[in-house]
């Protein structure tokens, strides 16, 4: 049907330029002391209304955004029940959206449809990895301070017992997702390389920001303590 609706947007914008230079002529030419501009049709239109639609998605995107950033902050602090845990924990899931969306950004994606509806899952797949080693953490957390133990005592063993199980699970996604960047069809390649980076960024900040974040505060209060 874009053929018929394209002719028939030409054909209403022959008459609407038709009607225009016959006022340019006669009403204009009457009414004014100063040669009158002439009339000019053109296609803006569409271009507003892309960008109102852009502006909608963006809007939506920031909204799922902020609600899955605050669900996976109750999620981790129900199972950890642990405010700061809590609060590195989400910090880290942050650090991982705002990654995604700065990568997105450099290989310079438009806010559709499809882009906003992965950004804004972004949170709920974020918060997979940093939650084992929240709930491990934890745990860990409760033991030691009966059993007097050191940051380095508790690190290791939630290196240890949770560890292997993250970076397998994260090795498994990514190699999952290689094969997506394949594909021709471009809502594919999105996919595949969308999960490729939300699932690399979220280990990372899983064990660069949330372990040493969560590590410097046990420090703090174990030599507070002494």
């Amino acid at each position: 049907h874009y053929p018929l609706r394209r002719q028939r947007q030409m054909c209403i914008r022959d008459r609407v330029q038709t009607l225009a230079a016959f006022l340019d002529k006669t009403y204009v030419a009457r009414h004014c002391k100063t040669p009158a501009a002439s009339f000019m049709i053109t296609d803006d239109f569409e271009k507003f209304m892309t960008s109102n639609t852009r502006a909608l998605y963006g809007r939506q995107m920031w909204q799922g955004i902020l609600f899955g950033v605050a669900v996976s902050f109750l999620v981790i602090l129900l199972t950890s029940w642990s405010f700061m845990l809590s609060v590195f924990a989400t910090f880290a899931v942050c650090t991982a959206l705002v990654s995604v969306l700065g990568v997105i950004s450099l290989l310079g994606w438009d806010v559709g449809i499809v882009e906003s509806t992965l950004i804004t899952v972004t949170a709920g797949f974020s918060v997979d990895y940093v939650v084992h080693l929240v709930t491990v953490y934890a745990h860990e957390h409760q033991d030691a301070t009966s059993k007097d133990e050191d940051w380095g005592e508790r690190l290791t063993a939630v290196v240890v017992q949770v560890g292997p199980s993250v970076f397998h699970a994260m090795t498994t996604s990514v190699l999952g997702a290689l094969p997506l960047l394949t594909c021709v069809m471009l809502l594919l390649y999105k996919l595949g390389l969308f999960l490729v980076l939300v699932v690399g960024f979220s280990f990372l900040a899983s064990h660069t920001v949330f372990l040493p974040l969560a590590v410097t505060w046990d420090q703090v209060q174990y030599n507070q303590k002494r």
